[in-house]
C-alpha cells in the first residue's frame, strides 16, 4: 500500500503540458462551472497538436435515448511554468462570463 501511494505522489513523469492541463483542472474543478446551456466541466488534457489546454465540459442524457452534448474550450499562455499558466488560463477564462466561453474560446481541430 505504501508503495501506491508513493507512486501515486511522483509525478516526475509528467509533461510540463499535462502538468499545467492536471493543474488547470484542480483550479477549476471545486467551483462546479457550468458552460450554458448546462454542460458541466468533464476534464482537461494538453490540446494534442495545438498549444495550451483543452478543456471538455459535457451532460450525459440518458432519456428518451442516451447521448452526450460536448463543447471543447481551448485555453493558452504565454507562461511557461506549468503553475503560472495554469493560473492565468483559469484568470482568463474566469474573467469572461459564462454565456461568452464558447466565443471567445471554442476549440476548432482544423
Amino acid at each position: 500500500m505504501a508503495e501506491i501511494e508513493r507512486a501515486s505522489q511522483d509525478g516526475s513523469w509528467e509533461t510540463d503540458r499535462r502538468k499545467t492541463a492536471r493543474l488547470l483542472y484542480e483550479l477549476l474543478e471545486p467551483l462546479e462551472l457550468v458552460l450554458p446551456p448546462d454542460l458541466q466541466l468533464a476534464w482537461a488534457e494538453p490540446a494534442w497538436r495545438k498549444e495550451g489546454v483543452a478543456l471538455m465540459f459535457e451532460r450525459h442524457i440518458r432519456a428518451p435515448r442516451y447521448e452526450v452534448r460536448q463543447q471543447m474550450l481551448r485555453l493558452t499562455s504565454t507562461l511557461g511554468d506549468p503553475g503560472q499558466a495554469g493560473r492565468d488560463m483559469a484568470k482568463q477564462l474566469l474573467s469572461k462570463s459564462p454565456d461568452d466561453w464558447a466565443d471567445s474560446f471554442g476549440f476548432r481541430l482544423a
